[in-house]
């Protein structure tokens, strides 16, 4: 099964609020590998490449629950890079 076919799918069979949730966990397991390694500790490689494929994963789930196309996505990654790169 494809991502573009996984993703409906999963969002069909546990709805839009459970993969909301889901999300948040994911989020919160990649927060936890970068906080061992900013505080410190060793990089887990294959924890933080797990992870970021996760969250990867959730976040074009939330654009496609939510209806944010990818142009939107690049429209407000450019604003943030020009108000960045402007200041």
């Amino acid at each position: 099964m494809t991502t573009k076919q996984f993703i409906p799918y999963i969002l069909k069979k546990n709805g839009y609020t459970a993969q909301a949730i889901k999300s948040i966990e994911e989020m919160a397991e990649l927060t936890y590998v970068l906080s061992r390694y900013a505080f410190g500790g060793t990089l887990d490689r294959e924890s933080l490449g797990e992870e970021l494929a996760d969250v990867e994963l959730m976040l074009r789930e939330l654009c496609e629950a939510f209806d944010i196309s990818d142009l939107e996505i690049e429209q407000r990654i450019k604003y943030k890079i020009d108000r960045y790169t402007e200041a």
